[in-house]
């Protein structure tokens, strides 16, 4: 998420906000070990839960709520600070729902209230793969990409377009813009896709990035992909 200069606390607690509130919206998190983040959520012991919670001392229950909110593992959000000026990043510490599925809902929630809550933030990016800007990692990504979202290469797709677009934040000096382009685009079925660089159906926007808090000796260079699709 780019933000206005100088504003990326402000634009962090903007955006936790605004997160947050799609995210209880759409049923709450689910993590990978199967629990269910979203309150009330107690099956069929809750009522049970319940009732023996009510006779647990208060000051236990607020210590064990404190510890809760220390143990960072089981926040929604966590904050990564990678050093870069106007820019914040938040990692989803579940499986589902999707970044892109938070940021949709929390865009339409604007879209029908007519009412933007965001002052410090500026472009969203929701970010769905990772992995090391190096080109053997890209191309690893990229087949990942390819099979996640676009399917089996010989599916019939009804005149379906995408376009490969590379933005550099830090760009390492081994790779090359046109490389990563092709890193997914070999990796589509052309047919049944076909590229259109002005109004595609499908985008996959690849962003590079540089670990500016680590050493230099060891920075860590980190390429990133989402996806947008077009509105119908």
């Amino acid at each position: 998420m780019s933000t206005v200069a100088g504003k990326e606390r402000q634009a962090t607690r903007e955006a936790l906000a605004i997160l947050s509130e799609s995210l209880e919206a759409l049923g709450g998190p689910k993590r990978e070990d199967g629990a269910d983040g979203a309150a009330g959520d107690d099956g069929a012991d809750g009522a049970d839960g319940a009732e023996k919670g009510a006779n647990q001392d208060i000051s236990a229950l607020l210590k064990a709520e404190v510890e809760d909110l220390k143990d960072r593992s089981k926040q929604d959000f966590r904050v990564r600070d990678m050093g870069l000026p106007s820019t914040v990043y938040l990692v989803c510490n579940f499986s589902s729902p999707s970044p892109s599925e938070i940021l949709y809902h929390a865009l339409d929630t604007v879209r029908r209230t007519q009412q933007n809550k965001c002052r410090f933030c500026y472009r969203w990016f929701p970010i769905e793969y990772t992995c090391r800007a190096e080109l053997e990692a890209i191309k690893a990504m990229g087949k990942q990409v390819a099979r996640d979202v676009f399917g089996d290469g010989n599916k019939k797709e009804d005149d379906k377009t995408f376009a490969v677009d590379v933005e550099f934040r830090a760009k390492p000096k081994e790779l090359e813009r046109l490389d990563v382009i092709n890193a997914f685009a070999s990796e589509i079925g052309q047919p049944p896709w076909k590229v259109d660089l002005s109004s595609p159906d499908l985008s996959i926007v690849v962003n590079v990035g540089i670990d500016f808090r680590k050493p230099r000796a060891r920075t860590d260079s980190l390429t990133r992909a989402t996806r947008f699709a077009r509105s119908p």
